[in-house]
């Protein structure tokens, strides 16, 4: 009898073992690569093709940041409508608060949640939330995707404030 019930346990249990475990799909909750820019600007991008596409900023500051490399020289450049990081001569942080910018899909300040949700294909936009932050993962490792979100009356409708892309040191 004690073998039969073992079997059976085998025989019921072999399904979950044998199958593979797919019960969510992690690019159905994440964001792709192709939406790290703003602008004609994506992460990564290098320093001197940033300033040849828009310019001379109206800014300019050193500073500097560290990673696991060290520390090393970042500038932060201030555009009309952008603000600009680069380390290591590559964009590490884009930002606008300008509905004059958006993400590929058309995400810019000014949208509401639901069409973050429906432009970015977010199933349930509510679960990325930190207070006003609204921040999806990459489907890759590195890069942050981090909308702020408020409520204004008379509407109440959550609508993106400030779009920040950011990936740690190139």
């Amino acid at each position: 009898m004690r073998n039969c019930t073992m079997l059976l346990s085998l025989v019921l249990l072999a399904p979950i073992f044998l199958e593979p475990l797919s019960a969510q799909n992690d690019t159905a909750y994440c964001v792709p690569s192709s939406e790290f820019a703003l602008g004609r600007i994506r992460l990564l991008d290098y320093g001197p093709d940033v300033r040849e596409v828009l310019g001379a900023p109206l800014s300019e500051t050193p500073d500097w940041d560290e990673d696991d490399g060290g520390q090393y020289r970042l500038v932060h450049l201030r555009y009309r409508d952008l603000l600009v990081d680069l380390g290591r001569d590559r964009v590490q942080m884009l930002e606008t608060s300008a509905p004059t910018l958006s993400l590929p899909s058309g995400v810019r300040v000014g949208s509401t949640i639901k069409e973050v949700a429906e432009r970015l294909r977010l199933p349930n936009p509510t679960a990325y939330f930190r207070g006003d932050t609204l921040a999806p993962y990459s489907c890759e490792d590195g890069p942050e995707l981090t909308l702020i979100m408020q409520a204004h009356p008379p509407q109440s409708v959550l609508r993106v404030q400030k779009v920040r892309l950011y990936t740690h040191g190139p």
